[in-house]
């Protein structure tokens, strides 16, 4: 007869499992600590270097010098006339008591009477400011020059820092160029209100008698921006005779 197959050895018995733990609920996070920074006190509503121009009851000014802005708060209203385009306006109307709608203004005639809630505001002329923009001789056929006490930027990235400083935008793509048909060094196109350098520093190489089309000079129209001059440092005292 045929060999009996070999018996195979006892396998080893199935592993036993853990038994299963019921589910439990992870602990709750602890509670947040309380904010380590105190809260900021509200700000005065009217700062020490503003007051109210006319009757407290409310006024608005006859001379509209421009469209209104956006409708913010007096304090944001007051700090956007105090630089406005690169200009300072020394009276601001605010519609404190309706909309909050704010215009600024160069000079104010009051009407002796408001309505939607107007008020207008005065504020205290800042400190020269150490960048500002400038149109002298630009409408005289020549690049615009800078006023007393202001010289030209001389770095790019100066003209960047002043475009910020001065609330306007730098141009994108075409920011640096070499022309002679523009001003030189830090300028602001007469269109659309943004800022260029041009890297030719050479005044005498400044055209402004050229422009695109006939009647149009374009080079003409555009400001310059400043920056203001730094004082010469005090001479030094000399050294004391040896002994």
């Amino acid at each position: 007869s045929p060999p009996s197959p070999p018996s195979l050895p006892p396998s080893d018995p199935p592993p036993r499992l853990p038994p299963r733990l019921p589910p439990t609920t992870p602990p709750s996070p602890p509670p947040s600590s309380p904010p380590t920074t105190p809260p900021t006190s509200p700000q005065p509503l009217l700062p020490p270097s503003w007051s109210i121009y006319g009757e407290a009851s409310g006024d608005q000014c006859l001379n509209h010098e421009m469209l209104w802005i956006a409708k913010i708060s007096v304090d944001e209203c007051s700090r956007t006339c105090a630089l406005y385009n690169g200009k300072f306006y020394p009276y601001f109307e605010h519609a404190t008591n309706g909309d909050n709608n704010c215009r600024c203004y160069s000079t104010c005639t009051l009407k002796g009477s408001a309505s939607w809630g107007l008020m207008v505001y005065q504020q205290a002329t800042p400190p020269p400011s150490q960048f500002v923009k400038s149109d002298i001789g630009a409408q005289n056929g020549v690049a615009p020059r800078c006023p007393d006490g202001y010289e030209r930027i001389t770095s790019s990235e100066e003209c960047e820092a002043a475009a910020g400083a001065l609330q306007l935008m730098r141009a994108v793509g075409d920011y640096e160029g070499d022309w002679t048909d523009w001003p030189q060094a830090c300028w602001i196109h007469p269109t659309f209100n943004t800022v260029h350098f041009n890297l030719n520093l050479d005044e005498a190489a400044i055209d402004c008698s050229k422009g695109p089309t006939a009647g149009h000079n374009h080079c003409r129209g555009a400001n310059a921006i400043c920056k203001r001059t730094q004082p010469s440092p005090p001479p030094l005292s000399p050294l004391p005779p040896d002994p």
